[in-house]
C-alpha cells in the first residue's frame, strides 16, 4: 500500500490528495477537509478556537473520568487544545467551534479510523470569564432537517463541562443549555440541508459566519463560494 501524499498542510492539519475528489458536489467531507478548512478560518483569531475531530474524539473516548489524575489529564488536555482556557489572568470571552461527527457517539469510535460517520453538525461553546465564575453558553446548529446530531451534541457538551471542571480544579462553572444568539442564525432556526452530502459544508458555514460576526439579517449559504475559498486555501498552503 503506498503511502498518502499530502496535498496541503496547515498546522497540524493535512489535506491528501487522495481526499480531493471529496470536493465535488455529491460528495461527503471527511474529517481531513473539515478540520483543515476550520483550522484555516480561525487562524489569527485571538478568542475563536476550534477542536479538530480526532482531539474531540480523544477527549471522548481516551480520558476517563474514573481516573485518579482525569484532572490534572483535563488540565493537560485543554493547555495542549486551547491555552487560554486556563489562563486564569485572562477574563476574556473564547469561542470554542466544534465540529460534530456522528461517529462520537459510537463507544467503539475511539478505535475506528475518524470521519466514518454520516453527518457533521457545529456545536459552539463561549466561555465566558469572570474573577468568580466560568459561565459556559451552548448552541448546536444541525443542518439535518431531523437534527439528528442533537443526541450525540448534548453528550459531548456534558463530556466538555465535566472535564473543563476537573480542569479547573473547582465547580465554579455555570452551564446554560442555550445563549442568546451570537449570529444572524439561532440554533432553532438552523438553516436545513435539502441533500444528503452537503453537512460538511453547511458545518464549515456556520463556523466562518460565528467567525466573521455576520451583520446579514440572512447570511445565506453559497456552496459554490465556499468551495472557491476552499480551493484557494488549499493552493495556498500546499506543499510545495
Amino acid at each position: 500500500m503506498s503511502t498518502p501524499v499530502v496535498h496541503s498542510q496547515l498546522g497540524d492539519q493535512q489535506v491528501y490528495e487522495q481526499d480531493l475528489h471529496l470536493l465535488q458536489p455529491g460528495e461527503w467531507l471527511n474529517d481531513n477537509i473539515v478540520a483543515f478548512f476550520l483550522e484555516a478560518l480561525s487562524l489569527n483569531k485571538n478568542t475563536h478556537y476550534f477542536l479538530p475531530p480526532s482531539v474531540s474524539s480523544f477527549l471522548v473516548h481516551q480520558l476517563d473520568p474514573d481516573d485518579e489524575d482525569y484532572g490534572e489529564e483535563c488540565a493537560n488536555f485543554f493547555r495542549g487544545a486551547v491555552p487560554p482556557v486556563l489562563n486564569e489572568d485572562e477574563n476574556v470571552d473564547i469561542d470554542l467551534l466544534i465540529p460534530i461527527n456522528s461517529s462520537f457517539s459510537d463507544p467503539h469510535a475511539a478505535f475506528m479510523q475518524l470521519g466514518r460517520g454520516t453527518h457533521w453538525s457545529l456545536l459552539h461553546v463561549r466561555i465566558c470569564r469572570s474573577v468568580t465564575t466560568t459561565n459556559l453558553h451552548h448552541v448546536h446548529y444541525d443542518s439535518c432537517p431531523r437534527n439528528s446530531n442533537l443526541a450525540t451534541a448534548t453528550s459531548f457538551r456534558k463530556t466538555l463541562n465535566s472535564s473543563l471542571i476537573a480542569a479547573y480544579g473547582h465547580a465554579s462553572i455555570k452551564s446554560s443549555t442555550q445563549m442568546t444568539p451570537l449570529t444572524p442564525f439561532p440554533s432553532s432556526g438552523t438553516m436545513k440541508q435539502s441533500d444528503g452530502w452537503s453537512c460538511g459544508w453547511y458545518c464549515v458555514f456556520f463556523a466562518r459566519t460565528i467567525i466573521l460576526n455576520a451583520h446579514e439579517s440572512q447570511p445565506s449559504y453559497n456552496h459554490d463560494e465556499l468551495s472557491e475559498l476552499l480551493s484557494k486555501l488549499l493552493s495556498k498552503y500546499k506543499i510545495k
